[in-house]
């Protein structure tokens, strides 16, 4: 097994492989079904529009039951991880909540940005990570990320903290509840109908930036997901 195949693999299910690493015990990454430890840990995602595509156009986009992505990656990560030999670890449902951004910061290399997300040195804050498979063997080709640069402490404008219409972000914490109030005031402002207009604001990634249509639907499925934490 060897990166390219991985890559190879990856690109085949309209994800992308966003890195992986020897497992320690310190990873915390479970065991096998059979009892066997995992040697290695696989990361898997989206990055750009690369993943939007297929996506948008697969039976869990408009079928109209809840948490369509994830019902999405559900499907195509397990698909991945029984071709693989796999055990594949999601970073949504449980219990176990499995610790990803831990995971994702030893993979890439990668620093928190003012608005808590993951700063990327290519794709700014516009990826995310979908699932992870963990394998019983070693692959070739994984080394150590290069040491992460920290991009926020260089942006002198922090347009991220000046642009939220509720300023929900201060650069240390994020006010759900102000922001999800905001969008239920305000159902075709432009947070709703564009996408966070504080994540948008950012200069770094430009290229990655999502497309308006994947925009939309993260902020309609936060939405959704607010309304049903209301709920319960």
């Amino acid at each position: 097994m060897d990166i390219d195949t991985l890559t190879t693999l990856a690109n085949k299910s309209h994800v992308v492989f966003r890195g992986g690493f020897a497992v320690t015990q310190a990873d915390k990454v479970p065991e096998h079904s059979d009892g066997d430890a995992a040697g290695t840990l696989l990361l898997f995602g989206q990055a750009g529009n690369a993943l939007w595509p297929s996506f948008s156009q697969s039976p869990e986009y408009d079928d109209g039951e809840p948490h369509p992505m994830d019902r999405w990656s559900e499907r195509v990560g397990r698909n991945m991880a029984d071709s693989l030999n796999g055990q594949l670890l999601l970073p949504f449902g449980g219990p176990v909540h499995h610790p990803f951004l831990s995971w994702a910061i030893k993979a890439e290399s990668l620093t928190s940005s003012r608005l808590g997300m993951l700063m990327h040195p290519i794709h700014g804050l516009w990826h995310a990570y979908r699932f992870a498979i963990s394998l019983k063997e070693s692959v070739s080709g994984l080394g150590e990320p290069p040491e992460p640069r920290d991009i926020c402490s260089s942006c002198v404008d922090e347009p991220c903290l000046s642009t939220c219409p509720v300023n929900a972000f201060d650069g240390q914490s994020y006010d759900v509840q102000a922001c999800a109030a905001h969008l239920r005031a305000n159902p075709n402002g432009p947070c709703l109908m564009q996408g966070c207009m504080a994540r948008d604001a950012c200069p770094e990634g430009l290229p990655s930036r999502y497309a308006s249509e994947q925009r939309k639907f993260h902020m309609r499925q936060f939405m959704i997901a607010m309304q049903q934490r209301n709920q319960d």
